[in-house]
């Protein structure tokens, strides 16, 4: 019981309900125009989601839009679509080196999702998940995500949870090991 809490509690924080426009989670300013220099940074209880994958995020000059919009597009697992995005303002940058932005490049295609993960929810279920994200309805959202996880083969569910890194903790697949040994 208890993996299965930090399993759930792992999926909610990965899977996205993570709002990076929080008022209090990821309030930053830049000094400076360069990226490589500090920016002030409030967060609530330790957590900054902008230093979440290596803090690409925090090296972007993300409008309050486009922080929603990745948001959003975290929850209802459009994971390629952030990809897109980060690359665009990756590549559109003047502030960066070359450097930076090819090793920036390199993180944000190594996150690129597994097409099983691509495929985990329905139009109908982003439309649902969309709808409890607006209402801050992590529950029902969560339930979504995991219902269509229960659905999948033994091994397709092994690759999302382990794309999502959470294969240690997936109750399902202690199960599985399990009835192997």
């Amino acid at each position: 019981m208890v993996y299965f809490k930090i399993f759930l509690n792992t999926i909610i924080f990965l899977i996205g309900i993570v709002n990076l426009t929080h008022p209090n989670a990821a309030e930053h300013l830049f000094r400076s125009k360069s990226v490589t220099k500090v920016r002030r940074v409030r967060s609530d209880g330790g957590f900054d989601p902008l230093n979440a994958h290596g803090g690409v995020f925090r090296k972007l000059d993300l409008s309050k839009d486009e922080l929603r919009l990745i948001s959003e597009y975290h929850a209802l697992t459009e994971y390629g679509k952030i990809i897109d995005l980060l690359e665009s303002k990756i590549l559109d940058s003047e502030d960066m080196r070359s450097k930076e932005k090819i090793n920036l490049l390199k993180i944000i295609h190594r996150m690129r999702p597994p097409k099983s993960v691509k495929h985990l929810l329905t139009k109908n279920d982003k439309h649902k998940m969309k709808h409890h994200y607006h209402k801050q309805e992590i529950g029902q959202a969560m339930d979504i995500v995991l219902r269509r996880l229960d659905e999948q083969d033994p091994s397709t569910r092994r690759e999302i949870v382990d794309y999502f890194g959470l294969g240690k903790q997936d109750p399902k697949n202690k199960e599985t090991r399990s009835a192997e040994r």
